[in-house]
């Protein structure tokens, strides 16, 4: 380790720690914090200076070097120019573009946003890239000179006129988190679409929304936390202020029961946020309860 900033010893030099970003030039060491963007030289690495006049807002969220130029984004804009000392808007062709994502590679300058891709055409304006498009993606090369774009829906490829969505077979949703073994069967537990089998060969998904049937609906399709492989061949999961749901998929089709049901009379929220869980030698099942909220929500313990 070289240097560190800040050492914990000394006052930070930056007004904001959260580091967004870094570019390096030829000479220089670049990156874009919550409070402004700063410079350095790479080979001394002693002063850091605020590069923040032109810029509307100080945080910013992306920068990169393309062109020979220091490119930023904040929450809403694009600016050009960081290393003449001054930032100027880069806005021409972007139109209401919101939370933009910058990447600089050999096929160009682009910037991801929640309304598409667009590509810097070198001169004074940003095109559209793509009808279909990702949202609030990076974009990215390989080897081969084939573009890619990440987003939360997944990775994206450009075709050459379009890009298209590659999907995964599974599981369901990408935040996973909990896993239980059945056998060798792996079932997987996300934050953003229900419960997941794979069994050695195919993944199948317990999700109330498109891609699982009504008899294996779950209540909720986030926030399923805590897995448990019972010894009869069921899985519960905690379904965070939904319910604890119970899937036998002994059978075909599979069955889901429902306990703790915010449908039902006497509902308790807290009866639902499943952390841990065991199978004791009688049988019993055991579930230990957390809160999505220490402050408010004290968690009921053990049931």
């Amino acid at each position: 380790l070289a240097a560190v900033w800040p050492d914990g010893v000394n006052p930070s030099p930056f007004l904001s720690n959260n580091i967004n970003g870094i570019a390096l030039t030829s000479d220089s060491t670049y990156i874009a914090t919550n409070n402004g963007v700063y410079v350095t030289r790479s080979s001394e690495g002693i002063t850091w200076l605020r590069r923040v006049d032109g810029l509307v807002t100080t945080n910013v969220r992306s920068i990169v070097f393309h062109g020979g130029e220091v490119w930023c984004a904040t929450a809403s804009e694009v600016y050009r120019g960081g290393q003449t000392g001054t930032w100027t808007l880069a806005e021409d062709g972007l139109g209401g573009l919101s939370a933009p994502v910058l990447s600089s590679m050999a096929a160009g300058l682009f910037a991801g946003s929640a309304s598409g891709v667009y590509r810097w055409d070198g001169a004074s304006t940003w095109q559209p890239y793509g009808g279909s498009y990702p949202s609030n993606a990076w974009v990215d090369e390989d080897p081969t000179g084939g573009l890619y774009a990440g987003s939360g829906a997944g990775l994206w490829r450009w075709s050459g006129s379009d890009w298209e969505l590659h999907s995964a077979p599974g599981p369901g949703g990408n935040w996973i988190q909990g896993m239980q073994l059945k056998g060798r069967a792996l079932y997987v537990s996300t934050r953003d679409r229900g419960v997941a089998r794979f069994d050695g060969t195919s993944w199948r998904t317990f999700s109330p929304l498109p891609g699982a049937t009504p008899d294996t609906t779950l209540l909720t399709s986030g926030n399923v936390f805590g897995l448990l492989a019972d010894r009869d061949g069921t899985i519960w999961a905690g379904q965070w202020s939904a319910g604890i749901t119970r899937i036998n998929d002994t059978t075909d089709p599979p069955v889901t029961g429902q306990y703790y049901d915010f449908r039902e009379p006497g509902f308790l929220p807290g009866d639902t946020y499943l952390w841990s869980s065991a199978v004791a030698p009688d049988g019993a099942r055991w579930f230990g309860l957390d809160t999505p909220s220490l402050t408010t929500i004290t968690p009921l313990g053990l049931n």
